[in-house]
C-alpha cells in the first residue's frame, strides 16, 4: 500500500532521482514491479495518491505476453484451509515461473510475486508452451508443472502447505511431454495428463497419463489413451467425483485444415476412455473411432463445463454454427445459438453455471471495425492503418496483421441454452487503455473474489526485426503485460 509522504520538495528532489534509480536497479535485478515503482514515485513527489485508474488495478505487472490462458490450464486456483487463498501462477518475461496470491482475510494481493524456478526447457528455446500449471492437493501442497514442449515437465512443490516462500525443485515427470492437465480423485489419487509427442505434435502423438499415489512424490508408468496423426492438443481437463471421471477436450488439426475438437472420458479405476453414452474406445483410441462413436464433436474450438456430473459445451456444427449443447443420460440435447446472439467472440471462452439452469460465457469479444475499409494515416515518414475498435482509434502497419484481443464480455442464457442474451460489456478496452487477450477461470471458485483472470494484449511484431524460431518471444511488446483479477460482475478485484 502506498502511503503518505511528507517532504520539502527543494531538498527531496535529488533524494528522489537516486531512490528512483534504486528501485530500478532492484526491479532489473529481482523483478518487481515497474508500476508499482512509478506509483510509488508518483506519490512521493505529489503526496497522498489519488484513486487507481482501472489500467493501474493489475495485480502483476511483468508477464510475458500471450502465455496466460494457453488452453485452459490452471493457472488460477482457490483453496481454503489455514487461510482463504487464490494462487496464480505465471511466467514473466524473464522466464521465470512465479506465484502470487490474493488473501480474502486481508482483501490483499501478496507485494511481490515469487519466483520458483526457471522455465527453459532443455532445448534452450524460450517458449509460450513453457509457461507453469499449477494445482493444490487436498493436503494443502502446492504443485507446479513447466518448461517442456515436447520434453519432461519441470515439477516443483512446496515445501509446506498453503506456503509459496519455499519449493522443492529439481524435479522430472512424464516424457516428450507438452500440455499438462492434473487432477485429484476422491480417494486422493492424482492423474497428470498430458501430450505425448514432439514439438509440433506431428508423427502420431497421443493423450498420455500417469498416476500417482503418493501425491507426486512417485509416478506411474506412462500409459497411452488415444492418438491422433496430428495434433492431439489437451484444451481443457475437468474431474467429475460424482462418477469418478475426468473429461477432456482434445484439439486436432491436420495441415490445412481447420481445428477440430473431440470430447472423451477417462476412467481411473479402469483406465478406460470413454465417450458420451459410455462407449469404451481402444485400447488406444483412434480419430477413426471418435469420428463414429463420439456424439460430441464440435467443428472448431469448444468450452466445456461441469454442473453435478453433467458435461455442457459451447461448440460448432458442421454447418458452422455456435451451439450450445448438454448430456441428459441418453443422447447430446443440442441449441443452436443464433448468429445475432454471440457476436465476436474470440480465443477460448469460459463457462460458468451455478445452478445447471442459467449459465454464462465469459470471453473476449474481437474488436468491431466500424468502416468498410480502414483508412491510411501518415505518420512521420510511415504509412499506417487506422481503425476505430469500439470508438478507439487503433493503428497498424500494413505489413502485419491486425491484433487480436478486445473487452471482456458475458453472455447468459437462462433456459440451458435456448435463448440468450446479445452480451454486456464487463471491462472494455477504451477504460483499460489496451485491449485484453485471454481468460482464465479461478478453480474450486468459492463464489466470491477472483472469478477470471485476464491478461493485456501482446502488441504486434516490432518492424525492423527479423522474426525466426529462436527470437519469437523476444518481442519487446510481449513484455510487462498486466494480469488483472476481474469477479463475476466484472469489477476487478485489485485488493486494499
Amino acid at each position: 500500500m502506498l502511503r503518505r509522504w511528507q517532504f520539502t520538495k527543494v531538498y527531496f528532489g535529488p533524494v528522489l532521482v537516486v531512490l528512483g534509480a534504486a528501485m530500478l536497479f532492484l526491479f532489473d535485478t529481482y523483478g518487481f514491479d515497474i508500476g508499482l515503482i512509478s506509483s510509488l514515485l508518483a506519490a512521493m513527489a505529489l503526496g497522498a495518491p489519488a484513486e487507481p485508474s482501472p489500467a493501474q488495478k493489475y495485480f502483476a505487472g511483468d508477464s510475458i505476453g500471450g502465455t496466460l490462458a494457453r488452453d485452459h490450464q490452471s493457472r488460477a486456483i482457490y483453496f481454503e484451509d489455514e487461510y482463504k487463498r487464490t494462487y496464480v501462477a505465471y511466467m514473466d518475461h524473464g522466464f521465470y515461473a512465479r506465484v502470487t496470491y490474493y488473501d480474502y482475510e486481508t482483501d490483499q494481493w501478496l507485494d511481490h510475486p515469487k519466483l520458483v524456478d526457471h522455465c527453459i526447457a532443455p532445448n534452450g528455446l524460450k517458449d509460450g508452451h513453457n509457461v507453469p500449471n499449477i494445482f493444490i492437493t487436498d493436503d494443502g501442497i502446492i504443485h507446479l508443472f513447466y518448461g517442456s514442449h515436447g520434453h519432461s515437465f519441470k515439477y516443483a512443490r512446496s515445501k509446506r502447505p498453503e506456503d509459496i516462500t519455499e519449493w522443492e525443485t529439481g524435479m522430472r515427470v512424464g516424457e516428450h511431454a507438452t500440455y499438462p492437465y492434473l487432477a485429484e480423485t476422491t480417494s486422493g489419487e492424482l492423474l497428470l495428463f498430458y501430450r505425448y509427442g514432439p514439438t509440433g505434435g506431428y508423427n502420431n502423438p497421443f493423450l498420455a497419463v500417469q498416476h500417482s499415489q503418493d501425491k507426486g512424490k512417485s509416478w506411474g508408468k506412462i500409459r497411452e489413451l488415444v492418438t491422433f496423426p496430428t495434433g492431439c492438443k489437451i484444451s481443457r481437463a475437468a474431474y467429475d467425483p460424482v462418477h469418478n471421471r475426468v473429461h477432456l477436450l482434445l484439439d486436432v488439426r491436420e495441415p490445412g485444415c481447420p481445428w477440430t475438437a473431440f470430447h472423451c472420458m477417462y476412467a481411473p479405476d479402469t483406465g478406460k476412455v470413454l465417450v458420451l453414452g459410455d462407449k469404451v474406445l481402444g485400447p488406444l483410441g483412434t480419430k477413426e473411432e471418435f469420428q463414429e462413436n463420439d456424439p460430441m464433436i464440435s467443428y472448431g474450438f469448444a468450452s466445456l463445463c461441469l454442473y453435478e456430473g453433467t458435461p455442457y459445451f459451447l461448440f460448432g456444427n458442421q454447418d458452422n454454427q455456435r451451439c450450445f449443447g448438454y448430456w441428459d443420460g441418453k443422447e447430446l440435447i443440442r441449441h443452436v445459438i443464433p448468429d445475432d446472439r454471440i457476436i465476436g467472440l474470440g480465443e477460448r471462452p469460459v463457462i460458468y453455471t451455478e445452478n445447471g439452469e442459467v449459465f454464462r460465457v465469459y470471453g473476449i469479444r474481437g474488436p468491431e471495425q466500424q468502416a468498410d475499409e480502414p483508412s491510411l494515416v501518415e505518420i512521420g515518414s510511415d504509412t499506417y492503418y487506422r481503425a476505430d475498435y469500439y470508438g478507439v482509434p487503433t493503428y497498424y502497419v500494413p505489413e502485419f496483421p491486425q491484433l487480436h484481443g478486445g473487452d471482456l464480455v458475458i453472455w447468459t442464457t437462462t433456459d440451458r441454452g435456448k435463448s440468450w442474451d446479445s452480451g454486456r460489456c464487463l471491462l472494455d478496452s477504451e477504460t483499460l487503455g489496451h485491449r485484453l487477450q485471454t481468460v482464465n477461470k479461478v478453480m474450486n471458485y468459492p463464489g466470491g473474489g477472483p472469478f477470471l483472470i485476464v491478461s493485456e494484449i501482446t502488441g504486434p511484431w516490432p518492424r525492423g526485426l527479423e522474426r525466426d524460431v529462436h527470437n519469437h518471444y523476444d518481442n519487446p511488446s510481449r513484455k510487462f503485460k498486466k494480469l488483472y483479477a476481474v469477479d463475476r460482475q466484472g469489477e476487478i478485484v485489485a485488493g486494499k
